[in-house]
Order: C-alpha cells, then sequence, then structure tokens
C-alpha cells in the first residue's frame, strides 16, 4: 500500500497407564494460533535481526533479508510468516469527508460518522479468534493528508478509545497501540498531546496503550507544500525544515536520531519511558532508480541513487542498533532509544528506497540490509507447552476414570531444537509422592512458523479416590540452551475428588460509605459454596475485624458438610457504635482435602462518616 507523504508533483514534479507422541503428522499444525505474536514485540530481543522489520506486501519478500517482522497495512486472519517473520496487524480508516483541502484531498474527518473502518463486529471478533494474542495497530497515519484519511485528533481519541475497548474486551490478550503519525516533529507531538487531552477528558484516564508506534521521516512541513504537509488541528501552517527544498535532512541518520531523542523525550514526559518504541517505517523516499517516476532528482546538490538509500539505511542501523540514553531509553532494554524498526518498502514503483526489484533480486539497498541483518543474527530457542486436553473430573464422578493430557511444543525462537526431552508425572497432592512418570524424547521442535510442530501425551487411571497432581513439562534437567526463553516450560493441573469450598464477596445490608448519626446494627453474609466434585465435611466459618473503638468481631460459625454444587449463607450482626473504617474478613475452614484453599477467604469494608452539619450564615450589618 503506497504511503502518499511526499508531494512531488507540487515541488519536483494412580498409574500412568497410556502414552502417545506425535512427529510431523500431516495435516495443519494448531501452532500458528498459539503464538500470541505480539510477544514478538516485547522483551527480551535475543536476535538482532528480529528487530529489523520490512514494510510491504510479502509477495516482494525473499527470506535471504532475514527480517525479523514486517507491516503491509492489513489485517489479515492468516497472515504469512516466510522465514518465522512476524506479523503487525494494522487496522485502517477510510474517511468520507469532500476532497477540498490542498486542493484536491480529503478533509479531515471532524466526526466519527465520517469515519469508516475496514472491519469492525463480527468481523472483526472473528479476526482476533483466528489470532490470539496479536499485536493491532489502530489506523496509519491520522496526522496525514496526503495519507488521504486524515482524522481530528479529538475524533482519533474516541476512535481509538472505541476499536482499543473492543479488542481488548474481545481478546485480552492482545496488545494494541496507536497508528503511526508520520514523524516525531514538534507539530505532530502537538497532534498527540491533543489525543491525549480529549482522551483524559472523554474517559477520564490517561489512554491506554501497550507500545508506541511511529513513522521516521524527515519530512518537510508546509501546509499544501511538498513533503508531510501539517497535520489536522494544528498550531502552526510551518513546522520542520519550512524550505520545501531542503531535502538533505530525509537522509541523515543522525536526523533520524535526533528524532527518536525528541520522542523518547516527549514519552518520558509523559510517563511512558516504560514502553517500547517501534517505527512501523522509515527510508528514503526521493524516486532513486531508473524507472521511478521522474529520475533522477538532484536536489541540494545530492544525486539521489539507489546508493545513496543505502547509505542512509547503513548509517541508520548502525545508530538504531546502539543508541542508548540512561534518562529516556527503555528500561527493559538497556535503555535503546527504539526496539523495532521497518525499512520502507520491500518494493515500491514510485517511492526510492527498495530493498528488492521485480526480478526478485536484491537492490543494492537490499544487499546491505540483509549483510547487516546476518552480522546480528543470533539463533534462539525459546519452548512453550500449548495445551490440547487438558485433565478434567466431572462433578458426581466416581473413581476410578480415566483422564487425559495432551500438549504440543511449540517455539518462539528463529531456530529448531532437536531431541527435546519432556517429562510427564502424577502427582499424590496429600503426600507428594510421585506415582508415576515417564520421559519421552521429541525428535525435533522447528523454529516458530516453520511447520507442524509435535505433540505428546498420556493418560492416567485416577484411584483411589484423592487429590492428584499431573504435569507435562518440557526440558526438565535444562539440557537445551534457550537463550530467548519468556514462556513456562510446563502445564500442571490439579485434578480428582476434593471438595473446594469457596466465599463469595462478603454483602452486607448497610451501603458504604455511609453518613453515621447514631449507632446502627449492619448484617454481614457470606456466601460459601463448595465448587469441587466431592462433598465436604463439616467446618467452621470465621467472621473477623479489627476493633475499631469497642466494637471487635471475632465470631465462629459452624458449617456443615457441603455436596458438589451445594451453598449456604451464614451471617453476623455488626453495631456500628461510631464513625470508622469497618474492614470484615471472613474464612472458611474444614479437615480434609481442600482444592483450592486461596478461595476460602473474602472481606468487605463499610466506612461510616461522620455527619458534617452545616450553620446557616448570620450577617449583621454594623451599627
Amino acid at each position: 500500500m503506497k504511503r502518499l507523504l511526499l508531494i512531488l508533483s507540487l515541488a519536483l514534479g494412580a498409574g500412568l497407564i497410556a502414552l502417545g507422541i506425535v512427529q510431523g503428522s500431516t495435516g495443519a499444525s494448531t501452532a500458528g494460533s498459539s503464538y500470541n505474536s505480539s510477544e514478538f514485540f516485547f522483551p527480551p530481543y535475543p536476535s538482532g535481526a528480529d528487530r529489523m522489520g520490512v514494510a510491504g506486501k510479502m509477495i516482494y519478500y525473499t527470506t535471504t533479508l532475514r527480517a525479523g517482522w514486517y507491516a503491509d497495512w492489513t489485517v489479515n486472519s492468516n497472515p504469512s510468516h516466510p522465514g518465522g517473520v512476524e506479523f503487525a496487524q494494522t487496522l485502517l480508516f477510510n474517511v468520507n469527508t469532500p476532497l477540498t483541502t490542498c486542493g484536491g484531498y480529503r478533509n479531515p474527518a471532524s466526526d466519527r460518522a465520517q469515519i469508516t473502518p475496514v472491519v469492525e463486529g463480527a468481523a472483526l471478533i472473528a479476526l482476533l479468534q483466528a489470532n490470539p494474542g496479536a499485536l493491532w495497530l489502530i489506523g496509519n497515519e491520522p496526522d496525514s493528508i496526503y495519507f488521504g484519511d486524515p482524522i481530528m485528533p479529538e475524533v482519533y481519541a474516541q476512535l481509538y478509545h472505541e476499536f482499543y475497548t473492543f479488542i481488548k474486551t474481545n481478546d485480552p490478550t492482545a496488545k494494541v497501540a496507536m497508528g503511526a503519525i508520520v514523524q516525531p516533529s514538534p507539530l505532530r507531538l502537538e497532534y498527540l498531546d491533543k489525543v491525549l487531552n480529549r482522551y483524559q477528558a472523554l474517559y477520564g484516564e490517561k489512554l491506554p496503550t501497550d507500545l508506541w508506534n511511529i513513522h521516521l521521516y524527515a519530512l518537510p512541513e508546509v501546509a499544501c507544500n511538498a513533503g508531510a504537509g501539517v497535520p489536522p488541528g494544528a498550531s502552526s501552517q510551518h513546522g520542520w525544515y519550512p524550505d520545501p527544498q531542503a531535502w538533505a535532512q530525509t537522509i541523515n541518520p543522525d536526523v533520524a536520531v535526533q528524532s527518536l531523542r525528541a520522542m523518547r523525550q516527549w514519552m518520558a514526559e509523559r510517563g511512558e519511558r516504560d514502553k517500547p518504541l517501534i517505527i512501523t517505517e522509515f527510508g528514503q523516499l526521493i524516486p532513486d532508480e531508473p524507472g521511478d517516476p521522474g529520475y533522477p532528482y538532484l536536489l541540494n546538490g545530492i544525486l539521489f541513487t539507489l546508493e545513496v538509500s543505502r547509505d542512509y539505511l547503513q548509517g541508520s542501523l548502525a545508530r538504531f542498533l546502539t543508541a542508548t540514553d540512561p534518562q529516556i531509553g527503555y528500561p527493559a532494554d538497556g535503555d535503546r532509544l527504539v526496539q523495532l524498526w521497518a525499512w520502507y518498502s520491500l518494493y515500491d514503483s514510485f517511492y526510492g528506497g527498495d530493498l528488492m526489484n521485480t526480478a526478485g533480486s536484491f537492490t543494492v539497498v537490499g544487499a546491505a540490509f540483509a549483510q547487516i541483518a546476518a552480522s546480528v543474527y543470533t539463533p534462539t530457542i525459546d519452548l512453550y507447552a500449548v495445551p490440547l486436553a487438558t485433565p478434567a473430573i466431572p462433578i458426581g464422578q466416581a473413581d476410578p476414570i480415566t483422564v487425559a493430557l495432551r500438549a504440543q511444543v511449540d517455539n518462539h525462537g528463529n531456530a529448531p531444537a532437536l531431541s527435546v526431552p519432556v517429562r510427564l508425572a502424577q502427582i499424590d497432592v496429600a503426600s507428594g509422592a510421585v506415582l508415576s512418570e515417564q520421559n519421552i524424547t521429541l525428535s525435533q521442535v522447528v523454529a516458530r512458523y516453520a511447520g507442524v510442530q509435535p505433540q505428546a501425551g498420556g493418560e492416567w487411571l485416577l484411584s483411589p479416590p484423592g487429590l492428584y497432581t499431573l504435569t507435562f513439562e518440557i526440558d526438565p534437567a535444562h539440557t537445551i540452551s534457550q537463550n530467548a526463553r519468556r514462556s513456562s516450560q510446563s502445564l500442571t493441573y490439579t485434578v480428582g475428588w476434593a471438595a473446594d469450598l469457596a466465599l463469595d464477596p462478603l454483602s452486607a445490608d448497610q451501603p458504604s460509605p455511609f453518613k453515621w448519626i447514631e449507632p446502627i446494627t449492619a448484617t454481614i453474609t457470606a456466601t460459601i459454596r463448595n465448587i469441587g466434585n466431592y462433598s465436604s465435611t463439616a467446618g467452621v466459618l470465621r467472621f473477623s475485624m479489627p476493633c475499631v473503638g469497642l466494637v471487635c468481631l471475632n465470631e465462629a460459625t459452624d458449617v456443615p458438610g457441603l455436596a458438589p454444587g451445594a451453598s449456604i449463607e451464614i451471617s453476623t450482626a455488626l453495631v456500628l457504635a461510631t464513625p470508622g473504617y469497618y474492614a470484615i474478613a471472613a474464612n472458611v475452614e474444614f479437615p480434609g482435602l481442600d482444592a483450592h484453599p486461596e478461595n476460602n477467604s473474602s472481606s468487605r469494608a463499610i466506612v461510616a462518616t461522620q455527619a458534617q452539619v452545616y450553620l446557616p450564615l448570620v450577617s449583621r450589618a454594623s451599627p
């Protein structure tokens, strides 16, 4: 998709009873939906090549570029991952306004009704379900008149809230970020401030974002002139580099780093330093090779060629890989200024900086990209288990029963793992004794997105009644070097026959806070439920409260045995004799196994405030 950033025409023209293992099976792998791909964009970043992304369609991509990720300005239910490249989803918006800005460009949307998302509602839910844990960028260059879909910052704040909330509601594991601004100039940071301020005013909270995303250009900013123009609602018609012929800064790596520092400074001043900063586009936009429209361009004494684009790429990447700042850099990444970046573009018939040509081979720019990626590439392994079948015992099911645990072993890393040991075990909860175990070896776990991953599992006959822990553990002895480990290496399930008494949140017939006028009696009620699959024995419920003046609470009430699914309510009366903060706690105990003792407690606070008496103001005139 073309980035309409540059208007050249204006200025330039019991026992384990069975085990199974499946490797290299036919059919589609379930791994793709388990990768939680947004994790890729957050630390650690074990391979330098993973930081290096590309912007453009994968039809022009070759795995010898060794990029770590890409964005192509689309949402995709099944994005391609050649060579394991990760994908950033970009949700775009179409603006439906008259074409009267700057002689033929769309007016900025000033109302939500003027905006049509490329996907929303049920279709977006389907995309979220197909890509759980993905990274979603909400829009692209809403600050650009020339991109074609400009949005006023106050409206973008509403739009962002709408889609951030929708995505997080339907996939809490997703990561969400704002759409990229064209460049971190003062005028465009002003645009971001307007978005943040409007969001705070509308929703009473700070705008939430999981990371920050920008484009990194250094284009002139003059309203309706060549370059980036000025953002909607800008306070000035002139911004960065107002000379429309000042193009040397667009290929200056030092200017790029200065821009990163400006963005990081802005983030730090707004309490956003502890988040990644990614660049979803940067590059050299002036047409730079024969066949490009208007080639050749001689600007500021510079003849723009592929070699000029190559030099800019090499100089910028050298700085991006090493630039740090202990005051504004990202602490989780060694105080680096930027975490990931994507070069624009793989191929574009209009703009400069192509990595590939139509014959499918490298340009000199692409060759330089591949050389740098290879020099910082580190093989990484990051194994984790994806549950396929989990053990459970239905309520009322008598023993013995056979339960199954089956999992797939996946790999976030960019290199395969060979001879991967996996241990399955059954442990008696009461004694801690290992009742059975078996160790198996998977011949290979391929790199991320490289193919069908192996599966392993087992079945256990559980008897006699009791609680059992069943585990699936990868590489228990740590024989494989996992320099990129992010994920848990094991799955653990506690199953069997046991009561599980759980307390609902305590309720009270007295609101909190309330104005205390005189002593009043509040009724506190605890609801106890047996959510386990075995009857509980008789126990006791204890209400307690630290003393408030002379009022204390330490009361015990018998609780009868409860069958699975049964519940009981127990209440106590509390005299609120004085104003104060009454913190009531309840805890249920019973002899025998409790599947989850952590849910046996609950609490409630009642705040009794002192009633205030307001006397009328009496005015007396002077004699």
